[in-house]
């Protein structure tokens, strides 16, 4: 399944923005690995907004 980890400055998300940022990711990730738009494939794709520490800064390749 695919996933995606998103890491943010802790306290940069609000309770609504983390929501919003996995249901946005949720939606995006199926369609970048090329899977049909359905509610089978939303629920597989799988987000997660992880707080980092401070301003701490990470690039991913």
């Amino acid at each position: 399944m695919p996933m995606i980890r998103l890491t943010v400055p802790t306290g940069a998300l609000t309770k609504e923005g983390r929501a919003t940022v996995r249901r946005d990711l949720g939606a995006v990730l199926p369609r970048w690995e090329g899977a049909p738009d359905t509610a089978f494939f939303r629920a597989q794709a799988w987000s997660y907004p992880h707080p980092g520490a401070g301003n701490a800064e990470q690039a991913g390749a």
